[in-house]
């Protein structure tokens, strides 16, 4: 089992974060597994449910917190027989590895959060998640 958040990008390239991924997980086709397949704390591969999954509202919200439509996005799956440890390397990807592109993150409970956000708000951010 495991729980999703999704990180929408604008204005940046695909292959630019595709590379940023690529340096601390292990590759099969098109999913990304941290630290690798086996054992692997968090997943990430391309999400393409945007168009279809959220309402006009949800889209409007998105794209207001982002400066524009996503061009596209990535949905991170945190392991929950992991939790704390996957977790934490979530932040530090979202934090530390991503800090140069325009994204933001759907929690996929109630909030959109920007990098300011997140930054500001370091002990709230996804604390859903932590136990």
């Amino acid at each position: 089992m495991a729980e999703s958040i999704v990180l929408h990008f604008a204005n940046t390239e695909i292959d630019k974060v595709e590379k940023a991924f690529m340096e601390f997980s292990e590759v099969i086709g098109n999913t990304y597994y941290v630290p690798s397949k086996n054992g692997y704390l968090i997943q990430i591969y391309p999400y393409e449910g945007y168009l279809k999954e959220y309402d006009s509202s949800e889209k409007l919200e998105v794209a207001s917190h982002l400066g524009s439509e996503p061009e596209f996005s990535f949905c991170v799956e945190i392991r929950r027989l992991y939790q704390n440890e996957a977790f934490n390397i979530t932040k530090i990807l979202i934090m530390v590895k991503l800090e140069g592109f325009n994204f933001v993150v759907d929690d996929n409970s109630d909030k959109i959060w920007t990098k300011m956000e997140i930054m500001n708000n370091q002990n709230s951010f996804l604390s859903k998640y932590s136990h």
